[in-house]
């Protein structure tokens, strides 16, 4: 596991099994710090994956740490042609930090119109 911690993109493609592409369960990790994170992972692409629901689904609840860390350094996120999709979050109440978040792409995907959103943050 030690290696994703240098991970800079994922690129999920034709994939109809993934509902999810991360899974946290708070009941089960102390919390989301510098021993389980992806500080490096820049960019997130989806495409033509049917069954994805949503990027991140967190499970449980975890008072100490209300705010989700390690995915601080993702810049772009792409879902595509994925026919499940319903959130980028779920819960939706869920707190990140997304300070480097540029981009986030959806196009034909779900109930869904195609959006695009391009944040300029200083």
């Amino acid at each position: 596991m030690s290696l994703l911690h240098h991970l800079e993109e994922i690129e999920v493609k034709k994939c109809g099994s993934i509902e999810s592409l991360f899974n946290i369960d708070l009941d089960c990790v102390d919390a989301i710090g510098e021993k389980h994170n992806m500080r490096s992972l820049r960019n997130i692409k989806v495409k033509n994956s049917w069954k994805l629901r949503e990027v991140w689904s967190i499970k449980g609840e975890n008072n100490s740490c209300p705010l989700v860390c390690g995915f601080e350094a993702v810049e772009s996120i792409s879902i595509e042609s994925c026919k499940s999709f319903r959130n980028v979050f779920t819960p939706t109440t869920t707190n990140f930090n997304m300070g480097a978040l540029l981009e986030i792409s959806i196009d034909d995907c779900g109930e869904y119109m195609d959006f695009n959103f391009i944040f300029l943050l200083n």
